[in-house]
């Protein structure tokens, strides 16, 4: 009977442990799945959103950039009459065509072409244009070094238009000097005139005068050229 009692006593010993033991882990398991269930609902608004931004991009026509094209630099013209052309190509029967070819392959042109009255048109943009001028004017300042430092005494003048040039010198004046000064340069400032603008006929009225005594010595055009000797310009 004590035995029945106590085995009574124990049974609801142990029910009320196991009862008390049972009534905690309901709560932790509630814990648990709160935060699964906080965690399912962070994943699944992550995955709304990415769902939705994936859903945009795709949606999004593609962006394009429109380059606007390059504007086209500005042409020019350069008439060179046809006294200057057959000058410098009278013993070419293809003068025009020739004086043409050789403005297109200076690389200063973009295009070149004779005209029916001979003379020639080069087509160059600004840039070249002034390129052009520059290394004239840089041969011409080369050519004016050489022929001052023949002697201090020499001088020369050139007119606005470069039509007319005046050289004081003497007969010292040596060939290379002489050529510097009125060849080469005079080439130059011919070539600026229509550079700048001029279509009518070049030609450059020389006049050789004593840098002693001023004196006048003799005068020529460019293209007929000055046939007498250096002793013709005195002491």
């Amino acid at each position: 009977m004590e035995w029945m009692n106590s085995a009574n006593e124990m049974e609801t010993s142990m029910k009320h442990e196991s009862h008390t033991w049972r009534g905690t882990r309901p709560a932790a398991s509630r814990h648990r799945a709160k935060q699964k269930t906080s965690l399912r609902t962070a994943a699944t608004l992550l995955l709304a959103v990415l769902t939705m931004l994936l859903a945009t991009a795709c949606g999004r026509a593609p962006t394009t950039t429109t380059r606007k094209p390059s504007p086209q630099p500005k042409t020019q013209k350069v008439v060179y009459s046809t006294q200057y052309v057959h000058a410098y190509y009278r013993k070419n029967s293809q003068g025009a065509a020739k004086a043409a070819k050789d403005l297109k392959e200076s690389g200063d042109f973009i295009n070149a072409y004779p005209q029916e009255d001979g003379s020639v048109v080069g087509v160059t943009t600004e840039r070249k244009l002034r390129n052009r001028i520059k290394d004239n004017n840089e041969r011409i300042e080369n050519c004016e070094k050489g022929f001052l430092k023949a002697s201090p005494d020499y001088r020369y003048n050139v007119n606005e238009d470069g039509t007319a040039m005046t050289i004081w010198a003497d007969k010292n004046l040596g060939p290379v000097a002489d050529s510097d000064i009125s060849f080469i340069a005079a080439t130059a400032f011919g070539d600026n005139y229509y550079l700048k603008g001029h279509t009518g006929p070049w030609d450059m009225t020389i006049t050789i005068r004593n840098c002693h005594t001023d004196q006048f010595i003799h005068q020529y055009q460019f293209f007929e050229g000055w046939k007498h000797g250096m002793d013709e310009l005195g002491d």
